[in-house]
């Protein structure tokens, strides 16, 4: 069995033996002498256990349960409402994810009221403006009216409609053009009690009860119905429908009685199609 030579002894914070001074170290030589070495300080190391009332110092030292005791005793558990989170306290792992989920909610709330929702239906109380452009593959609908500018020279005859379901409501101005050079109309569609020819704008109601064959004629202001020739029976035969032909550019009359058989290039477009034969 080998002997083990102890180099250096050190004497407990508070040694058994009054011989020796609290804190030396007792350091054995090679030829078996001993020399004690008195320590830098006397002062010894307490211990602070588990239900000790002592203050914590830099002399003393936690007992391994006193310092579970001290941990668990600066842990913020999610029940506890009273603690005010500070620095020198610690988060329980599932108050952490509480308080890391109050976070994320505040700002998805800030999020929220801040951006447009891209996937469900939302809204704004401020002007958006598009700079790009928009496109839309539903229905565009403008409860207050809608204004198009342009700032481009164009030839284009620019049509714009709006359906307005109060009668007494007109709009003049649909279509706003920064260059005056621009050709702009606006067509006004207003909700009618009926279907019928005197009830639009530039018609005269009388051409809902004119007589059978009557003609509608344009006035300077409005279509008015014309009587036919011949009371009773209309003679077809002795009747002239004026249309516009758009080759020739030009007005011309082709007898009533072959209408049907005489088609002409003439215009799509109302009032430029005239008369109307009311059957």
């Amino acid at each position: 069995m080998k002997d083990v030579i102890i180099k250096t002894k050190s004497i407990p914070a508070q040694p058994r033996s009054k011989n020796y001074p609290t804190g030396a170290s007792v350091v054995r030589s090679s030829s078996g002498n001993t020399t004690i070495i008195p320590g830098s300080s006397g002062d010894s190391v307490d211990i602070v256990k588990e239900i000790d009332i002592k203050s914590l110092t830099d002399k003393n030292v936690l007992s391994s349960l006193r310092t579970l005791l001290e941990i668990r005793s600066r842990i913020i558990a999610t029940d506890n409402t009273e603690t005010e989170l500070s620095e020198g306290d610690t988060l329980s792992s599932l108050r952490a994810l509480e308080e890391i989920d109050k976070s994320i909610k505040s700002v998805l709330q800030t999020i929220d009221k801040t951006y447009l929702n891209k996937t469900n239906p939302d809204s704004a109380q401020r002007v958006i403006t598009f700079l790009e452009g928009l496109t839309s593959d539903g229905f565009v609908e403008a409860n207050s009216g809608l204004i198009v500018r342009s700032s481009k020279k164009t030839t284009s005859l620019s049509n714009a409609l709006i359906e307005d379901s109060n009668k007494n409501s007109i709009s003049h101005d649909l279509i706003e053009e920064e260059n005056t050079e621009n050709l702009s109309t606006s067509l006004l569609e207003v909700a009618a009690p009926s279907g019928t020819i005197g009830s639009l704008d530039n018609v005269d109601p009388q051409a809902d009860t004119a007589l059978i064959g009557s003609l509608l004629t344009k006035g300077s202001e409005s279509w008015t119905p014309v009587a036919p020739v011949q009371s009773g029976l209309t003679d077809y035969e002795h009747m002239l429908i004026p249309v516009f032909h758009t080759i020739r550019q030009q007005w011309i009359f082709i007898p009533a009685d072959r209408f049907g058989e005489v088609v002409p290039p003439v215009s799509s477009g109302f009032p430029y199609v005239l008369p109307l034969t009311l059957l």
